[in-house]
Order: structure tokens, then C-alpha cells, then sequence
């Protein structure tokens, strides 16, 4: 599933490839990769600024991640 959703990410519509990217950083949170799980939504935001789910899963991982390390880039 991961490798089609990375295909996703370089094909299709921005709409696309920020659910691609969304769902990629829901699986990386899911399996505690908190840093990987902030790049992939920084990549979501990137495309569609206001991605609904993304900003809630955002919001779970304030919870898990430093502050100096969800927005360092």
C-alpha cells in the first residue's frame, strides 16, 4: 500500500497527492514514526493548505512531538 501511495504523491491532481501524502503520515504516526508522520503532513499543507483530516492528525501530533520539532524543517 505505501508504494502506491508514494506513486500517488508524484502523479494526478495536488487534491490527489495531498491525500497520498496525508495517508502516508496517518501510517507513519500509526507505527509511532512522529517525525516522519510531520513530513508528510508539511507535504499535505504544501499541496492543499487546508486538508481537513491532515490538520486533525496535526493536532494529535502536537500532542506527541516537541514543539521545536513540529515545525523544524
Amino acid at each position: 500500500a505505501q508504494g502506491q501511495l508514494m506513486a500517488m504523491t508524484e502523479a494526478g491532481a495536488l487534491d490527489a497527492q495531498a491525500e497520498a501524502y496525508y495517508l502516508l503520515g496517518k501510517i507513519a504516526f500509526e507505527q509511532a514514526d512522529y517525525v516522519q508522520s510531520r513530513d508528510y503532513l508539511l507535504e499535505t499543507f504544501k499541496r492543499v493548505d487546508g486538508h481537513a483530516e491532515g490538520r486533525l492528525l496535526e493536532g494529535e501530533l502536537k500532542l506527541w512531538l516537541p514543539c521545536f520539532l513540529l515545525y523544524k524543517r
